[in-house]
């Protein structure tokens, strides 16, 4: 571009003024980023000077790719550190408002699952980006470049636009809480975070002076990637300490297996009191002949325990692997459970519910 050139002219002829011969230019050049194609026009085997040449490529459909994705992973990389940030939120400041949350770890899945595969790339496109603009392979001031930029600026404006209504829309009709708020504000942060740093990007970009611009622009995309290597590893980091380990995770799934099972047994039961005014001598007499195994433990690979009370009453029992949230956290409120609902709330360890096998009415 004119700027460039003209500045690699001033730069060249005050080294030359100083004294340093055409290969001690070149070798400042290469070594401060430029390339032997860039500088070449400006330097003949004649040691006179000439007129250069544009430094910089135009944007090619490589420039629209790795920006594209770029900002592609950057978007999915901001949803997922919310959702992380917004689950953590959920585990530590309850709602009597919102309800009860049964398996919150459960939320932590889709984002955290969307940052880990995100983030990297993002990091990786980042860096190479940067690394094709310090080797003159792509054009700081493509246009391009600054389109895309521009729309990751108002996606990024329109969202905390639209945090800021909600507040407000909240604030007026009562609805604010510490949850609430925790969750505007982290939107505020990220949101706020991608403006400013794309806007500042803009502004380097549109610096007059190359090499200090070089210079800053380094270290400042440095700052930012470290910031954000951060910021995610302390996201990370407090999502696996309240979602647990992927093994934990299988034990939460057996659990909710045992659950569900119970849960049709229950069903299954009331059916069988329903139609023949009693309970079941044993679990064998539900199948009626067409099933020959009901539902069995999805570890020990037995049946669960059954045993009749009085009247319509009875007992099923199951050996679980963890404690429920509700047996953790005693800050947790329990649900209100309607006339048809079950409370399946139970510690580690067997566990027998008392159920009834007339349906309420």
């Amino acid at each position: 571009m004119k700027q460039d050139n003209e500045q690699l002219l001033a730069f060249i002829n005050k080294a030359r003024g100083a004294g340093k011969s055409i290969e001690q230019i070149r070798e400042l050049l290469l070594k401060s980023g430029w390339t032997a194609e860039q500088i070449a026009p400006s330097l003949n085997i004649n040691d006179e000077l000439v007129p250069p040449l544009p430094p910089a490529p135009k944007s090619s459909g490589r420039d629209i790719f790795f920006y594209l994705l770029a900002f592609f992973t950057l978007g999915i990389s901001a949803v997922g550190l919310g959702g992380i940030i917004f689950a953590i939120i959920n585990n530590y400041f309850s709602d009597m408002v919102a309800g009860w949350c049964y398996r919150c770890q459960a939320n932590f899945q889709t984002p955290l699952a969307s940052f880990l595969v995100a983030a990297p790339v993002y990091l990786f496109v980042v860096w190479k980006l940067q690394r094709d603009i310090s080797r003159g392979l792509s054009d700081p001031h493509s246009r391009i470049r600054k389109v895309l930029t521009y729309i990751a600026l108002f996606l990024a404006s329109a969202t905390v636009i639209g945090d800021v209504i909600g507040l407000v829309y909240n604030f007026l009709a009562g609805q604010v809480n510490t949850r609430f708020i925790l969750k505007v504000l982290t939107i505020l942060l990220i949101g706020g975070w991608i403006i400013w740093y794309y806007w500042m990007t803009l502004k380097l970009d549109e610096r007059i002076e190359r090499e200090k611009a070089l210079i800053f622009s380094k270290n400042w995309h440095r700052f930012h990637a470290l910031a954000f290597v951060v910021v995610a590893l302390a996201a990370l980091i407090s999502g696996f300490i309240i979602m647990g380990s992927p093994a934990k995770q299988q034990q939460i799934v057996r659990d909710q297996r045992r659950i569900s099972d119970l849960q049709s047994l229950h069903n299954n039961i009331q059916d069988y009191y329903a139609r023949e005014q009693k309970l079941p001598e044993s679990l064998a007499n539900l199948n009626q002949g067409y099933k020959p195994v009901g539902p069995q433990d999805p570890t020990l690979g037995q049946p669960y325990e059954y045993m009749v009370g009085l009247g319509s009453a009875y007992q099923l029992c199951a050996v679980f692997e963890i404690d429920d949230p509700v047996v953790l956290n005693s800050s947790i409120s329990s649900p209100v459970y309607g006339p048809y609902e079950v409370n399946w709330t139970h510690p580690a360890g067997r566990y027998c519910f008392t159920l009834d096998g007339k349906r309420p009415k």
